[in-house]
């Protein structure tokens, strides 16, 4: 049975990777860590800045990226390209913020691969929507759905090579785009799927080396007007409502009328396709709405049962 390796991305400063190295030794579980570059002198952030093309970015998602975000990116593209190096028909990559559980353990050990331009995703975050069609892995314990939007899912997938190879091409190994992800992968035939139940969860514990460059880049009224209303009125109420409010809003196309949002293409898959389905979703029950499943606990293992509670997340 063929090893798939696991990769692991971390700062070297990073409280949370002593965390994580515990919790995979606890699961006997081997990595390799890759570690970013701080940008604390002018030669690493060259380096990082080598790889970033500004105006593409910028016309894709309406901004600038921080030097974090592209730090991050410039030490996914490393690791992409020492995976083609080596070889590696699959390989699991993993943020340091990650809580993998036992079950992930399993399909770890088990060495579960997959051929052809797929990306699995472990874990995933609302609003999106998956396919209710399914295949069954270990003993039935998993299942495995095909997304049928974009998925916000970059702190833990597993990779085939024919993904990897694509993904340098259509970049050309450069940075053209936000991290969750660059282009639309439909639009070149790469496949992406999600585990039910999650496998791994990120636990941040209230560190982010990303959130403080996009507080720089967008505008944070809004969020702190947001944030009053829910310790007044509470987060689930006051997010029923804005995600009420949202579904005309983005299927209106009012953002991309305004020009806050510029791409058609990206604004489509990003905000289009999520809130025309939560609008006919209820009616024709089609597809699995990720809103609905991420506060059940049976979208987790046992060991990590703690995380179905409601959150909100900033789309």
């Amino acid at each position: 049975m063929e090893k798939i390796p696991l990769i692991v991305l971390s700062m070297r400063s990073s409280p949370r990777l002593p965390i994580l190295l515990k919790t995979l030794s606890k699961l006997n579980l081997k990595c390799k860590i890759f570690y970013g570059l701080t940008g604390k002198n002018k030669e690493e952030i060259k380096k990082v800045y080598s790889i970033y093309e500004r105006q593409k970015v910028v016309n894709r998602t309406g901004r600038e990226m921080g030097f974090n975000e592209i730090g991050s990116q410039y030490t996914v593209l490393r690791v992409l390209k020492y995976c083609v190096k080596k070889k590696y028909k699959n390989v699991i990559i993993m943020n340091d913020d990650c809580h993998p559980s036992k079950l992930f353990k399993e399909w770890v050990k088990k060495g579960i691969f997959f051929k052809g331009n797929k990306i699995i995703g472990f874990q995933c975050f609302p609003p999106g929507f998956l396919k209710k069609e399914y295949s069954k892995f270990l003993n039935d314990k998993i299942k495995l759905h095909e997304s049928k939007t974009h998925l916000f899912n970059t702190g833990c997938n597993q990779l085939t090579l024919g993904f990897i190879k694509k993904f340098l091409k259509i970049t050309d190994g450069k940075i053209i785009g936000n991290g969750d992800y660059p282009f639309d992968f439909r639009k070149y035939g790469i496949t992406m799927l999600q585990t039910l139940p999650f496998l791994v969860y990120p636990n941040d514990r209230g560190i982010s080396f990303l959130a403080a460059d996009r507080n720089k880049l967008e505008k944070l009224s809004f969020k702190n007007f947001r944030k009053l209303l829910y310790r007044i009125f509470g987060l689930k109420f006051i997010n029923t409502i804005f995600n009420f409010l949202r579904i005309p809003y983005y299927i209106l196309f009012i953002p991309f009328l305004l020009r806050k949002n510029k791409n058609l293409d990206y604004y489509i898959e990003y905000y289009f396709e999520k809130y025309f389905y939560k609008l006919i979703n209820p009616i024709f029950n089609l597809y699995i709405d990720i809103q609905d499943i991420y506060i059940l606990k049976s979208s987790y293992p046992s060991d990590l049962k703690k995380f179905a509670k409601y959150r909100v997340f900033d789309n």
